[in-house]
């Protein structure tokens, strides 16, 4: 109990001494590729609070294929001691994942990412450095592209493991990005239209769900590929990544915005007052907008909140079907292109009575 108490006394003293002090300027280090492998025992230090190795595969090689375009990736935080036999040693406290993959790469444990590979993995436009080889395989000079790349090792001097443990923590907890960040980054024609688009009167009228990390902008990029695949469309991440990144750029014309304008402004017609708090909602939204247009529909005054009923009642249904954390009950949709047919294969029917019983009873 007294030890405890002294333990607790010392760290509000230290607290206190931190928050007095004006914070330390650190120092940083490039360190060279080659070094980092050649004095692996002064470089691939833990501190016993690291994670175990967790990066998928594909994490790995978009690691290595990024040196090897000499792309710039995050420095690691280290902190700098002297052990017992008076040798320097380097502590990773973040950037244990990018040192384990660069060792294991020069090591021949994975090859860099195959075409096929490099399209599953980011669905990119640029093909992969020396596809499919090992380290002990590329060329000389793509092996010296990669030994002479330099890290950036941000130093911590003065640190015990009280205060290790506290900065890796504050690392961890800082967010990842979201799918829609990384959909943000590309530039391509889909990613202008879609960025306009997420100003559309529907995510300020319908939508009440959060828009902090660029939801609406993922929303607004998955219809333009609904309407490019008339009604049917994967929106996982793999092809909203190859959408946004301008594989398809030479199918988005002005006109298919136009279309994309016009549905919207029939969604925001037959589902009037309707709310939606995921981004996933506007897709049986909109397809049924486009479905209704195919079997003859046409936008009348009368219509107005046709479906709005109809909408709240499916949500309630899907709901008590169950749903997993936050997701949407309609997310399972936007993942299969069969789990849209089947929806539609029950709703479809359901909603062209519904307009054609609304549109008698505003007649009669």
């Amino acid at each position: 109990m007294q030890n405890a108490q002294a333990s607790y006394n010392s760290r509000k003293q230290q607290q206190a001494t931190i928050e007095a002090d004006p914070q330390p300027q650190h120092s940083s280090e490039l360190v060279a590729i080659r070094n980092l492998f050649q004095d692996r025992l002064l470089y691939g230090n833990c501190p016993p609070f690291q994670r175990g190795f967790v990066w998928p595969d594909k994490f790995k090689r978009a690691l290595i294929d990024s040196i090897l375009r000499g792309f710039p990736i995050h420095p690691l935080l280290a902190h700098k001691a002297v052990n017992v036999n008076g040798e320097e040693q380097y502590w990773i406290i973040d950037g244990h994942q990018r040192l384990s993959t660069i060792y294991d790469f020069m090591q021949g444990k994975f090859a860099t990412p195959t075409i096929t590979q490099a399209r599953r993995d980011e669905s990119s436009t640029l093909k992969p450095i020396e596809p499919g080889k090992r380290f002990n395989e590329l060329s000389e000079r793509s092996k010296n592209i990669f030994r002479s790349y330099k890290l950036m090792i941000s130093i911590i001097e003065d640190a015990d493991r009280e205060t290790m443990g506290l900065i890796f923590r504050g690392v961890q907890h800082q967010l990842p990005l979201t799918m829609a960040e990384k959909l943000a980054s590309y530039r391509s024609r889909a990613m202008d239209y879609a960025n306009d688009l997420k100003e559309h009167m529907i995510w300020n009228a319908f939508y009440e769900g959060r828009d902090t990390r660029k939801e609406s902008l993922q929303g607004s990029l998955g219809l333009l590929l609904v309407e490019m695949s008339q009604g049917y469309a994967m929106l996982q991440s793999t092809h909203l990544h190859r959408f946004a990144s301008g594989a398809k750029d030479d199918l988005i014309t002005p006109e298919l915005y136009k279309k994309v304008e016009a549905r919207l402004e029939v969604v925001m017609h037959l589902f009037a007052e309707t709310t939606f708090t995921h981004r996933a909602e506007i897709l049986p939204m909109y397809q049924a907008a486009m479905f209704l247009h195919e079997h003859g529909y046409g936008m009348r005054p009368s219509d107005k909140g046709a479906l709005t009923s109809w909408f709240g009642q499916v949500l309630y249904e899907k709901n008590r079907e169950g749903r997993v954390g936050f997701a949407s009950p309609f997310s399972k949709m936007t993942e299969s292109v069969t789990h849209q047919r089947e929806f539609w294969e029950i709703y479809l029917p359901r909603i062209i009575k519904i307009c054609k019983e609304h549109t008698q009873d505003t007649a009669a």
